[in-house]
């Protein structure tokens, strides 16, 4: 689409001109303008409403010309201005602004995508986004929310708003059965210490008076009933309506014979970020990193003295961040937990750096499970096979249920290209399903949450989120509290407090803390309840309790392969004269990003930029004056961003330079174009933010590549 703006000097001209050669002027104006002044690309033109009428005689004129056709496909962004002409008239213009759709990006899903024929449809707990992160409210729903779904079957709901890209879904109708109890099980009534049994219990599908075995309960047979009060029991089959039972379990009569209590000891770090050799010093920005072979040896010790009663979890983040972890796709870290004896892992975001394949290579060589109970393939509640919602451990005696969970959305932290891969819902209900589970279906004596979230109202409050606080309550199905205790992570903050009787920790980051707590079991009924607990969180850091190292861990950099794919960290990059900020290093980034760039233009598709820009999480610490070595530089920049050629619109360089969340630079003004111009950007830019560009390109080089080749050239 050519440009057709009016150059007002001319049309001037044109107008004295003519007045001066004595021809005769009409002049035509707009009644009224056309419905439609406001499109999106690739949308027609259409003047509909459009009414013109002659000045003079102020008769309406429907005979005229307008510089775009009726149905002219719109394919630029920009402001317009159409003409409208007739023979012998004045032309007359008026204006249209051609938009970009913005896309529509679903966050979460609703919390319902499967509805029994004749429930009302609702779109509870649906978010919406656009391509900057945004919340988008007030768009249209295919479906009238709150009415009753009558046909069963499989459908789209759309979403759509003005100038947005259409999003949908898909929401199953299950038709209607009915299920019912026709006989209870022989027995209901119960004491403490009772094995739970369902004999004798008929269940019929009333539409056919057919019996129904293939059902599930949520009590199985054989279950030890450990807490007296009314237990409600699930009887639910797919497509049917769940249907229930109550029990009594009263105060035991018999005099239980008891076992001997015991105190569970847990050890838990989290967000390492590949912290992987000791270095004690503190700075800006900057934390005091225990290293693995010394935390590795300490906690080693530790489960050391009662293996029987100790576990050593972690919260995840464990491997980006660290020469030796960064260089080996986090297997030196993996290597390093397997020899420290870890139970369990949560995923994190930044397990999710690199590709899934390589994080599913990774958890094939853990000698511990990787665990997120609310992880799921996109659009989907199938879980990628290197996850599994929960794992159970038995112990002295007794077992130890622990679910793992991740932040709702989580994926916003991560690459946008990985992240689209995956769904991140909100945990709550998913843990409350498994501990039920535990409780019930595997007799879990313990069950603990660990999720990577930092689970609380705010980052500094000691008072847990809606979504993890109802987890402190006593479940109507088990009896039990959900949880006995939770291990948080993510915001890097060190918390430990208690929340309805519920222990909370989180152990700061990089290594710095080493979290514990102890629960004590009480065997006085026969079987173990947790009695009591004990937050041990290290008062200092870690570096202070763990001096010694762990001989095997302290060979791993310098032990094949690791060693040649490490190479020497501690080369010397540049000397820097003076200190620089976070926010120094990363405008520092940006000049070093577009130096590259520029000097290798062959590189990047030959065109001139105009500008450069990255987030400002990209960089995560200062930089002091003196040597700057490939391990310094890993741990200022520790993500291998891909360089990406921008491409922007004139108003959206503008936006690029006055984003919040971004540093840019810029050597010279763009020029105005209709089209776009050129700047250099990373790959978490561009996918996060792109409505501040109208395309990107990738031409396979890194940030490192900019970084390594300024620091030798200069």
């Amino acid at each position: 689409m050519k440009s057709k703006k009016i150059l007002s000097f001319l049309f001037v001209s044109l107008v004295i001109s003519l007045s001066s050669c004595g021809v005769n002027s009409n002049k035509l104006y707009i009644g009224t303008l056309p419905k439609k002044v406001s499109f999106n690309v690739g949308e027609e033109f259409t003047s509909e409403g459009l009414t013109v009428y002659d000045v003079n005689n102020k008769v309406q004129i429907k005979d005229y010309s307008l510089s775009f056709e009726e149905g002219e496909i719109l394919n630029e962004v920009g402001n317009f201005t159409v003409e409208v002409k007739k023979s012998k008239f004045e032309s007359y213009s008026y204006d249209i602004t051609v938009s970009k759709y913005h896309e529509m990006n679903i966050a979460s899903y609703p919390e319902k995508s499967k509805f029994k024929q004749g429930e009302y449809f609702s779109i509870s707990g649906l978010r919406l986004i656009d391509e900057e992160g945004n919340n988008i409210t007030n768009y249209e729903v295919s479906k009238q929310v709150g009415n009753s779904l009558n046909e069963p079957g499989t459908f789209d709901i759309f979403l759509s708003k003005t100038g947005y890209v259409t999003a949908s879904y898909k929401i199953e109708v299950l038709p209607i059965n009915s299920m019912a109890i026709s006989n209870l099980p022989h027995v209901t009534s119960y004491e403490v210490g009772d094995t739970f049994s369902s004999e004798g219990i008929k269940v019929i599908d009333t539409n056919y008076q057919t019996q129904i075995t293939d059902y599930n309960i949520s009590l199985k047979d054989g279950t030890t009933l450990r807490n007296k009060g009314t237990i409600k029991v699930l009887v639910n089959k797919e497509g049917y309506p769940e249907t229930s039972f109550n029990i009594t379990v009263s105060e035991s009569s018999k005099h239980p014979s008891p076992i001997e209590n015991k105190t569970l000891n847990i050890y838990y770090i989290n967000d390492t970020h590949g912290s992987f050799v000791r270095d004690i010093s503190t700075g800006s920005s900057k934390f005091p990193e225990a290293g693995m072979a010394y935390i590795g040896d300490y906690l080693k010790k530790e489960k050391a003295k009662d293996p029987k009663n100790t576990l050593i979890l972690s919260g995840g983040d464990m491997f980006q961040g660290g020469v030796e972890s960064n260089f080996t796709d986090g297997a030196i870290m993996v290597d390093a937990m397997n020899e420290i004896g870890f139970d369990a892992m949560v995923c994190g975001n930044h397990e999710f750096d690199w590709k899934p394949e390589i994080l599913a290579e990774r958890e094939s060589e853990m000698n511990f499970p990787l665990l997120s109970c609310n992880i799921f393939k996109r659009n989907s509640t199938v879980r990628p096979s290197f996850l599994k919602p929960y794992t159970i451990i038995e112990k002295d005696g007794y077992k130890v249920g622990i679910i793992g969970a991740a932040k709702k959305d989580l994926g916003d932290s991560v690459l946008k290209s990985i992240s689209s891969q995956f769904d991140f819902p909100s945990p709550g209900t998913y843990v409350a399903k498994y501990a039920d589970e535990l409780r019930l279906s595997y007799q879990c004596d313990v069950v603990l949450l660990v999720a990577h979230d930092g689970g609380t109202t705010s980052e500094l409050s000691n008072t847990l989120a809606s979504d993890y606080s109802s987890l402190t309550s006593i479940s109507s199905l088990s009896g039990s509290r959900y949880v006995d205790a939770m291990f948080f992570a993510h915001d890097h903050y060190k918390k430990q407090f208690v929340e309805n009787d519920v222990p909370v920790i989180e152990s700061a980051c990089n290594g710095e803390y080493i979290g514990e707590i102890s629960l004590s079991l009480d065997g006085r009924s026969g079987f173990y309840t947790v009695s009591d607990h004990s937050i041990s969180g290290l008062s200092t850091y870690a570096a202070n309790y763990c001096t010694n190292g762990d001989e095997y861990i302290l060979s791993l950099p310098t032990s094949e392969p690791y060693a040649t794919q490490i190479g020497d960290p501690n080369r010397v990059l540049y000397d820097f004269d003076e200190d620089y900020t976070e926010e120094d290093f990363a405008y520092l980034t940006c000049q070093i990003l577009y130096w590259y760039v520029d000097e290798n233009k062959s590189l990047f598709g030959g065109e001139n930029i105009y500008f450069s820009d990255v987030n400002k999480g990209m960089i995560r610490c200062s930089v002091k004056a003196g040597e700057f070595t490939i391990r310094d530089l890993v741990k200022v920049c520790p993500f291998q961003n891909e360089i990406a050629i921008q491409y922007s619109s004139s108003k959206n360089v503008n936006r690029v330079m006055g984003h919040q969340s971004i540093v840019s630079y810029v050597i010279k003004e763009p020029p105005y174009q209709t089209t776009y111009v050129y700047g250099a950007s990373v790959s978490y830019v561009v996918e996060k933010y792109n409505t501040l560009q109208t395309d990107y390109h990738y031409y396979g080089k890194t940030i490192y590549d900019a970084y390594l080749t300024y620091f030798k050239e200069n």
